[in-house]
């Protein structure tokens, strides 16, 4: 069961939100696909405000095709500008064997998955097979990509080309 505190925190939101006009667009005309990971907290880590980009967040900051799906619809009707990608150092995908986890969740529920965990061993050799499959997507622009590779215990933030 849901924690009551969080569900009370949803319906009280209203009495807290800021009473703003943000648009649909990000101001920045930035788009940012990152992992789900708790430790990563996009809005310190670039200095964003509310309004200014759309995240993208799933297990490993894979490029799926949900994922591309959702580039495009930012990139083209909602007029971001700039994508980045943003994986970091100790993710959990590093220690998951594909083959492995599909077997689990097959035995569990019966049923074999349609997806793919994309488990990796190499943090630098995944954040490049992205940029390339995100460069070879014909319906994304990636003119302005730029691949970034986080510690997230230090902060420390490295440039993948």
């Amino acid at each position: 069961m849901i924690n009551s505190d969080l569900i009370e925190n949803a319906k009280s939101y209203k009495s807290r939100i800021k009473k703003n006009s943000l648009a649909k667009e990000p101001s920045r005309k930035l788009v940012i696909v990152t992992c789900m990971d708790s430790r990563l907290d996009i809005f310190k880590i670039f200095d964003l405000q509310d309004g200014q980009a759309h995240i993208i967040r799933n297990a490993g900051g894979v490029i799926t095709e949900d994922v591309l799906r959702s580039i495009a619809i930012s990139q083209r009707k909602l007029n971001t500008e700039e994508l980045i990608l943003m994986q970091h150092l100790d993710c959990g995908l590093k220690i998951l064997d594909d083959l492995e986890f599909i077997d689990e969740i097959t035995s569990v529920g019966g049923i074999k998955p349609n997806w793919i965990p994309h488990g990796f061993k190499d943090s630098h050799e995944n954040m490049r097979q992205s940029l390339e499959l995100i460069k070879n997507t014909p319906y994304v622009i990636s003119s302005n990509l730029a691949g970034l590779l986080i510690n997230e215990t230090t902060g420390e933030v490295e440039q993948v080309l």
